[in-house]
């Protein structure tokens, strides 16, 4: 089966270098992350604006400490030498009075410690709203002494981050985190910490790294990652195995196709859930979960994408193997071409919305493409007609290659559905190249799909003919039309259709049994050779336009012969079975098939049908 996909076009695994290229460029993202996301700042914080320190921490080797003298200063301090690992020098921004001094050197750094990995994970503010001002923002509601940072939602209710001012060991007035939170700083890390797993890791594995993770975090990143992927083609070759029996047993082509084109797909689908659920192990900060959902939203995005590309490429392939198989070459070139036409449109939505999951700002681009799209489209206006004209061509079928067809004054047969035209060979063996958004609503007679193809003349008797002998001729045109076997006998008949002018006027419909054209000619040809010899039988003949006013010597019509007609009307009048207006119904089955066809004497004549 994998000849046939690659035959019609499909590569098996053509997806798998790009997802694993974005898998790859994830992996990579975990260790090359800006360091802007190790600021203080929460994600998305601006930067602050003079005198305020800057928005990054500086440096390990810097020696650069700001002020406590303000909030925003004493905040960015705490928050910079914890990212350094400096545990020591973050505890000197909290106040420790409820804890006895001979504990304090012990447990100032590990509350340090805890207090930044809540306030990563559970603290969202902006470093830059904080007040830069000595005495801090006395429009808060709150004392002259208290800042507010922002609040921790835990599961005993919203708890205060708060900064309390007061003398440092210098005499000068500081600002460090309030007593009231520093006690609940234990309950909170229990809640908010990092869990069993990043409590295994040994302490210098919890310096920061990049992207607002951890060392330990970065590792256990990496590991997951891996491991969903393993997983999520363990999951996927179960599946198929259980999968394919099951699509074995139907009729149809469109499943298999669809279960060869999804596998990739789905296996990378999988592997981005597996990955997203196995996150929660990491507890990731703020700045770190950020990001990281932003890049698995694309790729999700991307996924689903991809889902939808295998889900048009299978329909694409079942059309395609259709219209190869009715020897419809350029429809399935028609199908390839549609095919790549809307992979190009979900690559254009794919971009945007990847861009737009990662905070781009689309509505620009989306304009630009708006008036681009309105260029493209009026400069290839006649070329996208004509392609619209061939796909609703080939999906209504008025006609199909090989078939006979009139459109407008001309007759002729299909040859070929092109992108931009329609190809066919006229009656005069020429070709015709028609555009197909003219073709298309062009009224279109499909002459090869006619079961039945419609003998009609009209016959003109000399007017010397006498009424008996009309009814000679009718009978016996009747007769023949009933009892030839090519012919319909629903649908036949012959009568007299005008008495005005030189002549009498006989009005004869047949349908003929076949929509050979080749055939209709040879069974037209019959019936007028024998209506001829019907109509000399009884003594007449066919009145030719003539512009004499005297009689031409020696064309004269058989007396007897007018006489022996007019004898057979009088003795079907007499017994009662004259057929006028019609035969009856016993009087057509007893003449049915009783017509020689082809006629004696020919190569391909056979015996008369007798009717039991």
């Amino acid at each position: 089966m994998e000849e046939e996909y690659l035959a019609l076009g499909w590569r098996p695994r053509s997806w798998a270098p790009i997802l694993r290229s974005i898998i790859a460029a994830a992996a990579v993202l975990v260790f090359t992350a800006p360091v802007s996301a190790q600021a203080p700042a929460t994600p998305g914080a601006a930067a602050p604006s003079a005198p305020a320190p800057p928005a990054t921490a500086p440096a390990a080797d810097e020696q650069v400490v700001y002020a406590d003298s303000t909030p925003r200063g004493a905040v960015y301090n705490f928050l910079a030498e914890a990212r350094r690992g400096n545990y020591v020098a973050a505890a000197t921004r909290l106040d420790l009075g409820f804890v006895p001094e001979a504990d304090r050197q012990e447990a100032g750094p590990r509350l340090a410690r805890q207090l930044k990995v809540v306030m990563d994970r559970a603290v969202p503010f902006d470093l830059a709203k904080l007040s830069d001002r000595p005495d801090g923002d006395q429009q808060d509601g709150l004392a002259a002494s208290a800042e507010r940072i922002g609040s921790i939602d835990s599961q005993g209710g919203a708890i205060p981050v708060t900064l309390r001012r007061s003398r440092g060991r210098d005499g000068t007035m500081v600002w460090l985190f309030a007593p009231s939170l520093i006690a609940q700083i234990p309950a909170l890390y229990d809640e908010f910490g990092y869990g069993w797993v990043g409590n295994h890791f040994p302490e210098r594995m919890h310096r920061m790294f990049a992207g607002g993770l951890e060392h330990w975090q970065a590792i256990v990143l990496l590991v997951v990652l891996v491991l969903s992927w393993l997983a999520s083609v363990a999951v996927t070759f179960l599946l198929s195995r259980v999968v394919r029996p099951l699509i074995g047993r139907t009729g149809t082509r469109f499943d298999d196709y669809l279960f060869e084109t999804i596998r990739a797909p789905i296996r990378y689908g999988f592997a981005v859930a597996l990955f997203a659920a196995a996150l929660s192990v990491l507890r990731l900060t703020i700045a770190a979960d950020r990001w990281i959902h932003q890049i698995l939203s694309a790729v999700g995005f991307i996924v689903v994408i991809f889902i939808i590309v295998a889900v048009v490429d299978a329909f694409a392939m079942t059309a395609r193997a259709r219209m190869e198989r009715e020897g419809q070459r350029a429809g399935a070139g028609v199908v390839r071409f549609a095919t790549g036409v809307v992979k190009g449109l979900l690559a254009v939505v794919a971009t945007i919305g990847v861009l737009q999951v990662l905070g781009f700002n689309v509505t620009s681009l989306l304009a630009g493409l708006g008036i681009g799209g309105i260029a493209v489209a009026l400069a290839a206006q006649k070329t996208l007609e004509n392609l619209l004209g061939g796909i609703a061509l080939m999906a209504d079928k008025p006609v199909k290659v090989g078939e006979a067809c009139r459109f407008g004054d001309k007759v002729g047969v299909v040859e070929e559905f092109g992108f931009r035209s329609t190809r066919v060979r006229t009656v005069d063996r020429s070709l015709v190249s028609i555009p197909n958004g003219v073709f298309s609503n062009m009224e279109i007679e499909n002459l090869t799909a006619r079961t039945r193809l419609r003998f009609f003349t009209t016959l003109r008797l000399r007017p010397e003919t006498s009424p008996d002998q009309v009814r000679a001729v009718l009978v016996g045109i009747r007769e023949l039309l009933i009892g030839h076997p090519r012919l319909d006998a629903e649908g036949a008949w012959a009568r007299l259709g005008s008495v005005d002018g030189p002549s009498w006027s006989i009005d004869t419909q047949a349908y003929v049994n076949s929509g050979d054209w080749e055939e209709f000619l040879a069974v037209r040809e019959d019936l007028l050779l024998r209506i001829i010899d019907i109509i000399a039988a009884n003594g007449s003949s066919l009145a030719f336009p003539s512009q004499s006013i005297y009689p031409a010597p020696g064309i004269t019509l058989d007396d007897d012969a007018a006489r022996a007609a007019e004898e057979r009307i009088r003795s079907l009048r007499a017994t009662g079975t004259l057929p006028f207006p019609d035969f009856t119904p016993a009087d057509k089955q007893a003449l049915a098939d009783r017509v020689d066809y082809p006629p004696e004497g020919s190569v391909t004549a056979l015996p008369p049908v007798i009717a039991t």
